[in-house]
């Protein structure tokens, strides 16, 4: 007539435990930190750059990102159409780029932490769901 539920007391784990499963993971966990690194450097420049275009552009005082520009493009292109056009697609390349390694980073911490919490609770220790149902006439 009623559920017997039957749910096993979970097993104690230690730090030492969740260390253990977190070292087998060394690798993959140094290579998510290292996206994780790149993300953050890609993204860092980009509050940056339009404030420098007001500065060498806007306010006439040309610096090491017009010089550069000026490096690479012919001269017949110079002006600020190109400086800031460039700036532009700069800014929206890095945050694509740092977008991408944030993706990469969470997917790899993410796969890290399940196969951490899967090894956690082995087959065993899951909740067990034995019904003992009364048969109905």
């Amino acid at each position: 007539m009623c559920a017997d539920i039957t749910i096993p007391a979970s097993p104690a784990y230690t730090w030492h435990d969740l260390l253990r499963h977190v070292g087998a993971h060394r690798k993959a966990l140094l290579i998510a930190n290292v996206v994780a690194l790149c993300s953050v450097l890609a993204s860092i420049p980009l509050p940056l750059l339009m404030p420098l275009m007001v500065d060498e552009v806007l306010l006439n005082k040309p610096g090491t990102l017009i010089a550069t520009m000026q490096a690479i493009f012919p001269p017949d292109w110079y002006g600020p159409a190109l400086y800031i056009g460039m700036v532009l697609l700069v800014t929206v390349l890095l945050r694509f780029i740092a977008i991408a390694f944030g993706v990469v980073q969470t997917r790899q911490f993410t796969l890290i932490a399940k196969d951490i919490i899967f090894r956690l609770h082995p087959m065993d220790a899951r909740p067990a769901t034995s019904m003992a149902m009364a048969s109905r006439s």
